[in-house]
This record gives structure tokens, sequence and C-alpha cells, in this order.
């Protein structure tokens, strides 16, 4: 398991590894020296920074090389404050977190127009700046003699101890966080990019989140580390530190709940024994990190995870899941609509044009869609059908025309926003999280239609609990209703093509849309699947949902449509009925040959 683990590993299968990190808990206590305190601390000082990093790099995909520097604002906020102007240490702790937030909101500004490898290069900018604000203002921070005067208000053994405290609530809201929503839409704006972004999710918003939240515990990080270390000097945020807490990171196993911890303490006495090799530290950080990632890319719990696994396999009975009856699929998927008021939505593209290097792609495109039905979208490879789709969500702006739902305005939306106003989309390839559960990829669906805001999500509180409850349960039922015979609890990338697809749809169908694009959902499926796949579309069909598919199947498309449009080169050649469409001279002549 890689990173879009998501910190989702049980404690059934980490058991082992709390052992290990409850003894190295324990170990200070049982020691029973301040220097052994002050030792644990520091160590519980970086894993709760890692953790923050963990959740950013792990679970967003964001590379920063300013962590360090982060922590170092937090822990100077925290020595001024105490040495210049007599606050006690937890008031200038919040105001320490507060600045980390801030910090890391500012520096993950950039990261929502700039690749990964870009913004990795800003924070590193960053962190060189904040060492040179440190020593320009020595007045105020004791530049390259340090910021001494910090008062010692906590023994070692107290701090340690609140130390630790923050590592358990910092490890059960990365918990907390990687099991809602806002994991998941993490996760797919990293491994999904435009999936997530049809499934209803905000990944800039998300973005900016982690990056707070990141800044956060780094700036946490830096009250404790002022009030440990009592003296404050630039070179201690260098950025072989940034890179210090993504070597454990990775060394942990990326994304994983505990990853930062087991890297932490794998890592612990390396700072000690390179003290006599200061000019070569980050050159053997950096070898570390590439070791690593070329040999044990999933970590230290990876390996030993997979071993785990391997001794489970030999001794466990594989789980069974019996054949599902399929049952109307329309009912599960649109509770809220029967037969009297189908309310499905009238989807209408208007004379769309979108051009690409001068060519155009599409041209006066046109097609319109009533509600509750099924409209086929065919033509040869090349001919905009995929386009047109991606106009629709938003993935592309056309130059000319405009696309409305229900008289309303779809054009210059964002993908997000118009999967909130009633769009799902399934693609030629499903676009899954592998390694996450289906019954978690189904979830991801369910992003529009939460009602709990981000703070009820983090603190758990009733509306957030009774969300995950409902959605879970739409989930499962949903899976049910397809009849497929798949534990929700498998990894998604473990399903074969043509149940990966049903999943899709599933997910697609979480959020009660008013209309389901479908992208080739026939290609690569066995006649079963395809029989399965019909049923499935007919019954939503008939619930009031609109469909509006790209197929290639001609003769499924004939029996399944109650319209059809033809699409060459970007233009309509013809629309109607499938018996008029197909009926049609120059579709008979030039088309059908190609796509039957």
């Amino acid at each position: 398991m890689s990173s879009s683990s998501a910190g989702r590993d049980g404690f059934a299968r980490t058991w082992p590894w709390w052992v290990l990190v409850a003894a190295a808990a324990l170990f200070p206590f049982i020691a029973g020296s301040d220097y052994i305190f002050f030792k644990a601390g520091m160590v519980g000082i970086y894993i709760l920074v890692a953790i923050g990093f963990n959740l950013l790099y792990g679970i967003g995909g964001q590379v920063s090389l300013g962590h360090g520097a982060i922590l170092g604002v937090g822990a100077y906020v925290t020595g001024v404050l105490m040495a210049k102007y007599a606050w006690g240490f937890y008031p200038a702790g919040v105001a320490a977190i507060v600045a980390g937030a801030l910090v890391g909101v500012i520096l993950g500004l950039p990261a929502l127009r700039l690749s990964t490898w870009y913004f990795a290069l800003i924070t590193l900018g960053f962190s060189q700046v904040v060492v040179g604000l440190v020593e320009h203002f020595k007045d105020l921070t004791g530049g390259h003699g340090g910021l001494v005067g910090i008062p010692i208000l906590l023994m070692p053994d107290q701090l340690y101890v609140i130390v630790l405290i923050c590592i358990v609530a910092g490890l059960t809201l990365y918990r907390t966080i990687t099991h809602s929503r806002l994991g998941r839409g993490l996760l797919a704006g990293k491994e999904a990019g435009e999936a997530g972004a049809i499934s209803g999710v905000p990944a800039k918003g998300l973005k900016l989140f982690a990056f707070a939240l990141s800044g956060a515990f780094a700036g946490a990080g830096g009250a404790l580390f002022a009030a440990e270390q009592q003296v404050l000097t630039p070179p201690q945020f260098g950025v072989e530190l940034s890179i210090f807490f993504i070597v454990v990171v990775v060394a942990g196993g990326t994304g994983r709940w505990l990853g930062p911890v087991i890297g932490s303490l794998a890592f612990f006495a390396l700072p000690e024994l390179l003290t006599s090799l200061e000019e070569w530290r980050v050159v053997i950080y950096g070898a570390a990190l590439l070791a690593f990632m070329a040999f044990a890319p999933d970590g230290i719990m990876g390996a030993g995870d997979a071993l785990i696994e391997r001794i489970r396999r030999r001794t466990r009975k594989p789980r069974v899941i019996p054949p599902r009856e399929p049952v109307d699929v329309g009912k599960v998927a649109l509770p809220g609509r029967d037969d009297k008021e189908l309310q499905g939505a009238g989807l209408v593209v208007d004379g769309v044009t979108i051009r690409f290097g001068g060519i155009a792609a599409l041209d006066g495109a046109s097609l319109a869609v009533r509600p509750g039905g099924i409209h086929a979208l065919v033509g040869p490879n090349g001919s905009g059908k995929t386009t047109l789709l991606n106009v629709i969500t938003g993935i592309y702006v056309p130059d000319e025309g405009r696309v409305t739902l229900d008289a309303r305005e779809l054009t210059g939306n964002v993908p997000w926003r118009i999967a909130r106003m009633g769009v799902s989309r399934t693609f030629q390839t499903p676009r899954l999280l592998k390694e996450l559960s289906v019954r978690e990829n189904i979830l991801l669906g369910g992003y529009p239609v939460e009602h709990a805001s981000t703070p009820e999500v983090i603190a758990r509180l009733p509306r957030a609990r009774r969300d995950a409850k409902l959605l879970r349960a739409r989930a499962d039922a949903l899976l049910s209703a397809l009849g497929l015979p798949i534990d929700p609890e498998a990894p998604a990338g473990e399903l074969p093509h043509g149940r990966q697809r049903l999943v899709e749809i599933a997910r697609a169908l979480m959020a009660e849309p008013g209309v389901l694009l479908l992208d080739e959902p026939a290609a690569g499926l066995s006649a079963d699947e395809l029989e399965s796949l019909d049923h499935v579309i007919r019954d939503l069909s008939a619930a009031g949902l609109t469909v509006l598919l790209v197929e290639h199947h001609i003769g499924w498309v004939r029996s399944i449509c109650d319209s059809a449009t033809v699409l060459d080169q970007g233009r309509v050649v013809t629309d109607g009925t499938p018996e008029e469409v197909f009926g049609h001279a120059r579709v008979r002549e030039t088309y059908l040959g190609v796509m039957g």
C-alpha cells in the first residue's frame, strides 16, 4: 500500500506498530533522566511537524521544502513573545499556531497555479527568506547570536507530557480528516485530477486547507521547540530540516497514519550522529531519501505490513461475497423521484465552438436531451465527442456558444460547481483511486450532498457523523443495487475492468444528479457486463435521470437510446431518433463502417 492508503490503516493490522510506539513513548519515564526527556521531547516535536507534513505531502501531494522554516516562524514567535514581551507559554503557543497556519496559507497560494516541483523551488526560496529576515531583525530575534532569555516555565518531563498530548491530538486529527470527505477530496486532487473535480471536490480550497493545517502543526512544533531549546539561532531552521521531514515521512510510509512516528523513531539519532558531519548533512538526508524511494517506496511500514499480510493470507480464509440479485437501480440511486414527477434535467448545448491552436475541435455543435431521456453521441474517433463532454462538465471553456441545464447556465462554471448543479460523469477509462476501497471510491461522489461544514467534520459533530452514516449506507445500497459480488473493503484497483466501470457509475450516482454523462461505457465489457449495464441505464432513465452517452457500439446504441446525435470533425451531421439517425444517407455511407 502506498500513499494512497491515506492513513486508513486499521488497528487490527497496525497493532505491532502501536506496541513499538507505546514502548518508545514510555521509555523516558522508565529511564527517568532529564536528558532523556529532553531528547525524547525533541523527537516528539519532529513527529508532530511530520504529521502535518504527511497530510500535505502524503495525502495532498505537495512537496514543501519550507516546513523547517515554518517551524522556525513558530519558534521565533513564541521565543520573542516570551523573552521580549513576558507572554506565558500557552498564549505564545497559540500565537505560534496561528502564525504557522497563516504562513502555510500564504505559502500555499502559489501552489494553486504552479506544478509540484516549481512549487518546491518556491518553498526552498522561502526557507532562505526566513533565515535572512531573522538575521536582519537582530534587535528582535538576536540575529546570528541567537535569541536568548526564553524563560524556563516547564521541566523536561512536564514538557514531554505536553508533547505526547500534542502528538495524540495530531494523530487523532489526521485520522479524522483522512477518513472524511476532506481526506478523500485531497487524495482525489492528488491522484485523480479531473475525476475529483467532476465529483464536486473543490480542489483549490482543500489544498489551501491542507497548507493551513500543516502550517499550524509546524507552528505548534515551533512553540514546543522554543520551550525545549530556550536559545534560537537561524541555522536550526535551514533547508536540511525540511529535507529531514521529507525523509522521515517517506521512510515511515508516505500517507500512512503512523508513518511520521515510525520514520522519526527510525531516524531520531541521525541528527546527533551527523553533528561532526555538518557540511554533509543535506547530502546524507538526500541519499537516504533516494534509497527509500528506490528500494522501499512504501517505507518501513509498507515493508512490515506486506510481511504481516503474507502471514495473514496463509491462515485467513478468503471472504466470499455471494452474488447479488440486481434490483431497480433507479429507486436506490434517485430515491426522491417517482413516475408522477420525473425530476431529470433537460440539457441543451447551443452552438458550442472551441479551438486548440487554431483548429476547431468543436464547430457550432448543438444538441438537446429531454429530461429522463437516453441520448447517444456517436461519431468517428477524433470527432469531438469527449471534447463536448469536457465542455459540458467545465473542464474546457468554449470560445463560443453555451450549455444550459434546465435553463441554468453551466458555461463558465468550474467543474466542481457544475457537479453540484446536477451533472455527473464517467470517463473512457475508469478513474478510480486504485488503492482506496471500493466503498471509499463511491463515497467520493457524495461530496456535493454532504451538509456538514469543515469545522463540523473536523470536530466530528453530530451532523458530520449523520452525513457519514447516511452516505455509507447509500454507497453500500448502490453497490448492492448494481448486483455486483464485490467486497466493499477491497481495493478498487484489484477489480476487473467491467466492475471498475460500474463502481465509477455508482460514484457518479452518489450525488443524485439530474444528468449522467457516460463516455464509452460499453468499451471492454463482456456480454454479461453489457447486459448488466443496459439494465442499470434503463432503470435510471425510468426513474427520471437524463443520460447522455458517447458510444461506438452501434447495435447497443440502437436498442437503448431514444435519440442520437452524430458528430464529425466537430460538426453535427444529423440528430433525431436512432432510426432517423442511422438511416441518414451520409451516416450509412460514411460512418457505419467505421463505428459498427
